[in-house]
């Protein structure tokens, strides 16, 4: 996983847990653009980056 600078984050083994939400443009029923936010820095604290 790459962190915010870019560097490669090498794998911890620790699990978490991560709220996120999706954003969609929809078209005749159908999805054409889709976003995901999360909570970048959660994350990082949680597998003890940060």
């Amino acid at each position: 996983m790459k962190g915010m600078d870019d560097k490669m984050i090498p794998p911890t083994g620790k699990g978490f847990e991560v709220d996120f939400c999706t954003v969609a443009h929809w078209k005749d029923g159908a999805i054409v653009e889709e976003n995901l936010f999360y909570d970048v820095i959660g994350l990082l604290k949680q597998i003890g980056v940060m």
